[in-house]
């Protein structure tokens, strides 16, 4: 697996992160990765979402997986086996008119604060604030 990575070009972290993930695979069902049947590696990534593991830790894993039992061991598992979760869209936090209010009243420094009100009034993002210029139109 080492060598197969190696030779195509992963980055030294990567093959670290994927070696790690197969030595949990083989960890959690006691015995070693090539025995592994599809069943049970459907069954562990299924473990991993119900356990809240973050949907790129899993990806990582699906692609270790993937590099592994297809190229490695040339098992030719299908998108069927390896299954890869979709990413929950989580939506964004809406702060009240009293938490806006009281984040405001807690600034004294009056640039600062004309900083704060023109960000939050207009909508912008921290990095196009840090690009506005003031100018003579």
């Amino acid at each position: 697996m080492k060598s197969e990575m190696e030779l195509r070009g992963f980055s030294p972290q990567t093959v670290r992160h994927y070696l790690c993930h197969l030595r949990l695979l083989e960890k959690h069902f006691a015995k070693p990765a090539p025995s592994i049947s599809p069943h049970e590696l459907k069954k562990y990534l299924h473990h991993r979402v119900q356990s809240g593991i973050s949907y790129s830790n899993i990806n990582i894993s699906c692609n270790a997986f993937k590099l592994f039992f297809n190229k490695v061991l040339q098992l030719n598992w299908s998108d069927d086996v390896i299954v890869r979760p979709k990413r929950l869209k989580k939506f964004p936090c809406v702060l009240s008119r009293d938490e806006i209010l009281s984040i405001i009243d807690q600034v004294h420094y009056l640039k600062h604060k004309a900083i704060l009100l023109t960000t939050y009034s207009s909508g912008l993002r921290i990095s196009e604030t840090l690009n506005l210029k003031v100018s003579e139109n």
